[in-house]
């Protein structure tokens, strides 16, 4: 997303669309719903260590209008080195001069990979998870957070990102129909661009009922937080899926 996108183009469209070999940092939505199907979403925290860059002594703060804490704060408040922060915060600030992104912009900017597709739904659930304060926007503080904790955070944390994903109303607990909606949303957002190709949604309810049961230990139609980790972690598939978040700078 932000930073240098890798495109090639839509068979027979013309169309530009993210290399598809390309693993996302931030959403492999797969887990634990959808097998093989791959978002090309976030590229650009691997293209932020290009070495076309030049080298960085201080973080360019005069053109944003927010500025960001320092790399004194930021490194002991996220899992990157200075180095890392300053690299990516060029990335971020060539997309978002101002320094924040609004819903509209994050919207944007998922449209720009999936032109094909209607990315509303889905962006704003991402952007909802990165706005910890809720005022509208996400600074590059929250959002680098979110990065340090997808890439180089514990496979609990990361477990429970993905819980807070398809727990959309923050109830602490999932329902089948909240996963259908998620799971929908996907198929929603990449168009005809799917692996595997767009399916009908009484096909998606009835995998998400097959998942759900597996998760719902108890069978009270309900999906606490605990039996969501359970399934993931002990699931080998869904386990090895959540190493794609893992990255190294």
């Amino acid at each position: 997303m932000f930073g240098v996108r890798k495109r090639i183009a839509y068979p027979n469209t013309g169309q530009a669309s993210p290399q598809k070999p390309v693993i996302p940092t931030i959403t492999y939505i797969s887990i634990p719903l959808f097998g093989e199907c791959h978002c090309a979403l976030l590229d650009w925290l691997v293209d932020t260590i290009n070495p076309q860059y030049p080298d960085l002594d201080e973080l360019d703060l005069q053109a944003p209008r927010y500025v960001p804490a320092s790399l004194d704060i930021l490194t002991k408040t996220t899992r990157f080195s200075r180095r890392e922060i300053q690299l990516i915060y060029r990335s971020f600030k060539q997309e978002c001069p101002t320094g924040i992104v609004t819903a509209e912009k994050f919207r944007e900017l998922y449209s720009q990979f999936f032109p094909l597709g209607d990315a509303s739904y889905f962006a704003r659930q991402i952007f909802q998870l990165m706005d910890q304060d809720m005022d509208g926007s996400v600074t590059f503080e929250e959002y680098l957070v979110v990065m340090s904790m997808l890439s180089r955070g514990s496979l609990d944390e990361k477990v429970q990102w993905v819980f807070n994903l398809y727990d959309s109303n923050g109830e602490g607990q999932l329902t089948a129909e909240k996963l259908t909606d998620v799971a929908v949303s996907v198929y929603e957002m990449l168009g005809s661009y799917t692996d595997p190709p767009w399916i009908n949604e009484t096909t998606i309810k009835d995998h998400v009922a097959r998942v759900f049961s597996k998760m719902d230990t108890n069978q009270d139609g309900i999906v606490t937080f605990t039996e969501f980790k359970e399934f993931c972690i002990t699931d080998e598939g869904v386990r090895r899926n959540f190493g794609v978040f893992d990255s190294s700078l």
